[in-house]
């Protein structure tokens, strides 16, 4: 037992067990919330009348404030942003004991129809668990070594929301920085997010987060049916001589397309980023009674609209419903726009209002309509290219990452 602990203490070894440690505890959290705000809360809203629906919201953000006030004794309703700014503190700080505020604000916020996503509360979840880990065990650690496993945690959240380790990686590596990373959180952040991985889709499943991207035809940006495969028993097998079909089928017409959706994407990116900026600002600066009831009622509006416009209330939740229903064949371009709007409205709406939640998939969702929009406008056949292309130009855009 001294021997092993002698080499538990060498070294990195710490860190990188604490690490694995905090990805496994860190996916046990998230899955709790996921579950509980997306698969109990948000879905039995889904089977409810338009009016309660609409009225969801405002219940909703009324709940998160006052949990964030009285459970939280008055904590801010910031998620991703608190890891960004611990990160840069001499002495990191992440109460421990505001998680559990954060959190079922952020079900509150997003299970009745804010229009957030789940990442915000689950990059909060993950680095406040690898700060609290850091402080019990600093005997093991280095003074530098609290910082990784902050950044570890955070990239445990994102690998386990987004089921990508790689994305929950690149995220809490790049998201403190505009124009670096944070090189020496590399392997810790690998094997957190690995682990948190691992984890949560043993317990919650490894469906795609971003739903149109599990028919592999739309994934690789061509139709499977013209290409031709060498059939053996079970297994598809592609032929030599075929596979440059994949390669082919770009022409220059989608390089063409691809720029111009970087360039639409980029201004609308950035955009979107003052916006959210200026709706954070007047969170702060808005008293709770007329925010809750002006942000429930303008989210209510813009429910009882997109049901009108679309047969479905697509500015509730964080926006799989809206990914699907663009997606689909034969939609019309000034619908695609109207969503187009819609969505940004109403995620700002709730941001302004104090909800919780996070913005990468509001983001990406912005992005997905974007990239249809415009492969409609330019007659493409590729189906899913430029959606996909929208949904990295419009993130990439808004974080400068």
């Amino acid at each position: 037992v001294k021997r092993l602990t002698r080499i538990l203490k060498r070294g990195n070894t710490p860190v990188l067990v604490l690490a694995i440690a905090t990805g496994a505890l860190v996916a046990l959290v998230v899955a709790g919330f996921e579950v509980l705000t997306d698969r109990v809360l948000l879905a039995r809203l889904g089977e409810r009348p338009l009016w309660q629906i609409a009225l969801a919201p405002a219940v909703g953000l009324s709940a998160a404030a006052i949990i964030l006030r009285v459970l939280g004794r008055g904590t801010a309703s910031a998620t991703s942003d608190e890891f960004v700014r611990a990160f840069h503190q001499r002495t990191p700080r992440l109460p421990l004991r505001d998680l559990p505020a954060k959190l079922l604000a952020g079900v509150a916020t997003i299970g009745l129809g804010g229009a957030l996503g789940l990442e915000g509360p689950s990059i909060y979840a993950g680095s406040a668990t690898g700060l609290a880990i850091s402080e019990r065990f600093r005997r093991w650690l280095r003074r530098e070594d609290v910082q990784v496993l902050l950044t570890a945690g955070a990239a445990a959240g994102v690998a386990a929301v987004f089921k990508a380790p790689a994305t929950g990686v690149l995220f809490a590596l790049e998201a403190p920085y505009r124009d670096d990373v944070n090189r020496r959180a590399l392997l810790p952040s690998l094997l957190a997010a690995a682990t948190s991985y691992v984890v949560y889709i043993n317990m919650v499943g490894a469906e795609a987060v971003v739903p149109f991207l599990n028919d592999p035809g739309i994934r690789l940006g061509v139709d499977l049916t013209n290409i031709h495969l060498a059939n053996d028993s079970t297994l598809a097998l592609f032929d030599a001589s075929k596979l440059a079909d994949f390669f082919t089928g770009v022409q220059a017409g989608d390089l063409v397309g691809a720029l111009i959706l970087g360039v639409l994407a980029g201004l609308g990116g950035r955009a979107m980023a003052w916006l959210v900026r200026w709706s954070k600002g007047q969170a702060r600066q808005t008293s709770f009674v007329p925010r809750v009831l002006v942000g429930g009622a303008l989210l209510a509006g813009l429910a009882v609209a997109a049901e009108a416009a679309f047969g479905a209330p697509l500015t509730i939740g964080p926006g799989i419903e809206a990914m699907e229903w663009v997606v689909e064949p034969d939609q019309g371009l000034g619908l695609i726009a109207l969503l187009f709007g819609l969505r940004i409205a109403a995620t700002l709406v709730t941001l302004g209002s104090g909800g919780v939640g996070g913005l990468f998939i509001p983001l990406a969702v912005q992005g997905v309509i974007l990239g249809q929009f415009t492969g409609i406008a330019l007659g493409t056949d590729r189906p899913g290219l430029y959606p996909t292309l929208g949904l990295a130009a419009f993130l990439g855009a808004g974080y400068r990452a």
